[in-house]
């Protein structure tokens, strides 16, 4: 135990004194803003960068002095040599393995490992986060809903004979599961769950007490990490990033936000933040999230040096670079940094509109990548004639990729990242030096020729000059933006720009001198700092892909981006007003291949991701348009409105719409009133007209089955079978549009056998609700809870409505009724009682009643007939004797 002891007393000694050593600023040098006199800013990697073999990194303090990582079963400090101080520790047999979060307490060191919390080598039991502060340890007992109070005082190192739980504490009572707790030097704050979402409640300490809670947000998203900040307010760590917040006048609100998937664990120091990523790699960022710097970058990021980074491609969600003399290609996107391993001599890349990868290696051979798994899919069966070398790879929106050769041909080939068979060479253009783009506004084919001019090329090879750039000058590659404006990258390092038949130098600066491709960002990469319209540069001397922002050099000027889906009436579509009859069978559902959806006809960011096989609305189809316009509900939910926007015309497949089975009858009605009839199949339009119960409906040629309708939340996982139908409006006259299978009935059909809602006929009327119940083996009565506690309906609240199955029985005990059930996504059928029902028809003991009644009267008629009849009899025969 004094060994035990003594090792711990070593190790605190060793963290105090790091704690003032340490600052860990292993700074780049200087990133300056991409001006004319600025440096253009290296994306992922640079020569200075310190490196440092973590191996679990998983928790990181910072003072005002630097900062310290946790890994695996020790813990490292940093300096500002760069130098790192190893600290081993162990607690009562705990080591820093799996450690969530520590920090030096006065002579202690506090530590949360694997839900066990530690002061120094005392054990203080479970608990799922702590704090300290004012000589205080404020620990969250999530299981008691509490916040347990130590003094660090009565912390020391126990006796040998001493029971290390029986410390005394106080036990401070929260509403609600108490999760994450942290403070900024003068309040205490706590995050607090609100189902999947979190509440966080301030309280100011004093001597006696921790305070009376006051809720400084509402229902923010679930919080992994907070830090206090020195200056008022948090830090909070959610899944999607880090947010600044601020205290003032009792609440907490939003400064600044940082997108940031890939951070583990955040420290503050100051106006610092520091983050580890699930790259085992340290950054900082200060408080506003202006930059964020790699200070460490882990064994993996090291991979990062190019060696000859001789091609660059941006599309979709990632950029690939052609790492040729590390014989691969790495793929950067939001979620880190990965790599297709074994490519010979990479020399070029392209990524077609599908994401897929082109890569041109070896000798003239081209092999085509899965963009999302990297694997390999194919490899072209023919090779650039001659043996040439391939310089550069583009792809068009209409698959055709193009090949520039180191004997100055450019090729053709329809591309497919699927096709089997051959691949044909065609060649459409000589005397072409080594610069190839394609248009971003048009998809036209520019080369960049040995006479120093930019030609502009047809689908014959038909070349046309555009311009021309000076005799004296070096041209490295080029590229277009939306404006159709010219960027020129030159072997001095300047980027000229190119528009209406004007020239100018927008940047000049020795750090582009190595860059030897240029391309415009076609994708938007929060993790790199990289925004849509920003310049990328392949630098093989600095082996680094560096970036400039598009801003300052007059990228896209002129041209309008907006992240605002187009509106209805740019389309000439009002989709609360139902069409006239067209009597035509064209359809409007098509399916595409992956694919963005865009807020404009341009390659922009996207408003979200369909995959593969993803259903959409086109209205007016035209197969000769770049793009065409789509509605398309949404599978990842961020607009509680359709999407709008614009997607390839070459990602349609097929391009026709899909075959539509014919209606099972030639007429329907709607079952019961306000059912919704909608311009397109869509439930997440508003509904243009609502039908009344049992208007008539002709069913026109179409029938589709909306997977969508799944993500809808009041029927999770159904499908809606729409219908296309028409009827006669009063006001309006003949009019046609869609109708969910969900309300209508066909002839001598109702929907309960299509597994749809049941035709609701009884309210729930009890306050209490009403139990479901069924019979079990004996054919007795008994409640869900008790025959199936494990499903998920236990209670029908007050106001539920179900359809009872055959007649309305006041006189039994129980019901038998049918259930529109969420959790199970289907009609269900179970027993209620019969008192906590009110029926919308008549009850069938009223109606047995009546008929007693009328029987009754029937009956006592014929009896009194009968009796006068003999007494009539009778007085006959005495008249007679």
């Amino acid at each position: 135990m004094r060994k035990a002891v003594i090792a711990f007393v070593a190790f605190c000694a060793a963290l105090l004194l790091s704690s003032f050593l340490a600052a860990g600023i292993f700074s780049r040098a200087e990133e300056q803003s991409p001006t004319n006199d600025g440096a253009a800013k290296v994306i992922k990697h640079s020569s200075d960068t310190k490196y440092f073999y973590f191996d679990y990194p998983t928790a990181i303090y910072a003072d005002g002095n630097g900062f310290t990582v946790a890994d695996g079963a020790q813990a490292y400090a940093f300096d500002n040599s760069g130098a790192a101080t190893a600290l081993n520790g162990v607690f009562s047999g705990a080591s820093f393995n799996n450690t969530e979060k520590f920090a030096p307490a006065g002579d202690l060191c506090v530590m949360l490992s694997n839900g066990e919390l530690f002061a120094g080598n005392r054990s203080l039991g479970n608990y799922s986060d702590f704090t300290v502060l004012d000589g205080k340890l404020y620990a969250v007992h999530a299981a008691t809903e509490s916040i347990h109070e130590y003094a660090l005082s009565a912390l020391g190192v126990p006796a040998p004979d001493e029971d290390a739980e029986t410390v005394e504490r106080k036990e401070h009572y929260v509403a609600g599961r108490p999760l994450k707790i942290t403070n900024d030097g003068k309040r205490i704050y706590l995050s607090v769950a609100n189902r999947h979402l979190n509440d966080v409640f301030c309280f100011i300490p004093t001597e006696s007490d921790l305070g009376t809670p006051a809720e400084c947000i509402a229902a923010t998203q679930e919080i992994l990490s907070m830090c206090g900040k020195h200056d008022g307010g948090i830090v909070c760590l959610t899944r999607t990033g880090i947010t600044s917040y601020s205290y003032e006048n009792g609440r907490l609100f939003e400064k600044n936000t940082l997108t940031a998937y890939d951070t583990v664990s955040i420290a503050v120091s100051g106006n610092t933040v520091y983050g580890i990523t699930d790259l085992n790699s340290v950054y900082k960022t200060e408080n506003d999230f202006s930059n964020r710097t790699v200070i460490l970058a882990s064994a993996h990021d090291e991979l990062g040096f190019y060696n000859a980074n001789s091609g660059v491609a941006s599309r979709k969600d990632f950029i690939a670079v052609a790492d040729e003399r590390n014989n691969r290609i790495q793929v950067l996107r939001n979620d880190g940094t990965h790599e297709i391993p074994n490519v010979v001599r990479p020399k070029a890349v392209a990524i077609d509109y599908t994401g897929n990868i082109y890569v041109a290696h070896s000798v003239g051979k081209i092999s085509v990548y899965d963009g999302n798994t990297l694997l390999l899919k194919r490899q072209l069966d023919s090779e650039a004639p001659g043996q040439s070398l391939i310089t550069d790879l583009k792809i068009d929106t209409n698959n055709n990729l193009y090949v520039l050769c180191s004997n100055r041909q450019l090729y053709r080939i329809k591309a497919s990242a699927d096709k089997t068979g051959s691949d044909e060479f065609v060649s459409i253009g000589t005397n072409v030096n080594t610069a190839l783009t394609i248009a971003q506004l048009d998809d036209k084919i520019y080369v960049a020729t040995t006479d120093n001019t930019i030609d502009s090329l047809d689908a014959e090879g038909n070349r046309n000059i555009e311009f021309s750039f000076g005799k004296d000058l070096h041209l490295k590659d080029f590229c277009t933006d939306h404006s159709n404006s010219f960027y020129l990258l030159f072997s001095d390092g300047k980027i000229r720009k190119f528009k209406d038949g004007k020239q100018t130098t927008v940047y000049e600066n020795a750090g582009l001198i190595g860059a030897e491709k240029i391309v415009m960002n076609s994708v938007k990469l929060d993790k790199l700092g990289l925004e849509y319209g920003s310049l990328l540069f392949s630098d093989t001397a600095a082996h680094a892909l560096k970036g400039l922002s598009g801003n300052n050099l007059g990228v896209n000027e002129g041209f309008q981006i907006s992240d605002e889906m187009p509106s209805f009436e740019q389309e000439n579509i009002d989709p609360d007003k139902l069409d006239e009859v067209s009597n035509s069978n064209d359809g409007i559902i098509f399916e595409v291949s992956d694919c963005y959806v865009y807020p404009r006809p341009a390659e922009l960011n996207g408003l979200v991701f369909l995959p593969n096989g993803y259903k959409v609305i086109i209205p007016r189809f035209n197969p000769d348009e770049k793009f065409n316009f789509v509605i398309a509900d949404c599978v990842e939910k961020i607009s509680d409105k359709p999407i709008r926007g614009y997607v390839y015309t070459s990602l349609i497949k097929q391009q026709k719409p899909l075959e539509y089975g014919e209606p099972p009858a030639s007429s329907c009605y709607p079952y019961k009133d306000g059912v919704g009839i909608y311009k397109y199949p869509s439930l997440d339009l508003n509904a243009a007209a609502s039908l009344d119960r049992n208007t008539s409906l002709t069913l026109l040629a179409f029938v589709y089955t909306d997977s969508t309708y799944g993500y809808r939340d009041n029927y999770s996982n159904h499908k809606a079978q729409w219908y296309r139908v028409k009827y006669t409006d009063e006001t309006l006259g003949e009019r046609e549009g869609y109708i969910t299978g969900d309300f209508i009935s066909f002839f001598g059909e109702t929907p309960d056998s299509r597994a749809v809602l049941p035709r609701y006929n009884a309210t729930v009327v009890s306050k209490y609700g009403t139990a479901p119940h069924d019979k079990n083996a004996e054919g007795e009565f008994v409640p869900f809870a008790v025959l199936k506690p494990e499903f998920a309906l236990q209670n029908l609240e007050k106001g539920a409505r179900v359809e009872v199955v055959g007649s309305f029985d006041s006189s039994k005990e129980f019901t038998l009724v049918r259930y529109y059930c969420g959790e199970v996504d289907g009609t269900i059928e179970f027993y209620v009682k019969t008192d906590d029902l009110k029926y919308d028809g008549v009850n069938k003991v009223v109606v047995i009643a009546i008929v007693i009644i009328i029987l009754t009267v029937i009956l006592g008629a014929i009896l009194i007939a009968r009796m006068v009849y003999v007494k009539r009899t009778r007085r006959l025969n005495e008249t007679k004797l």
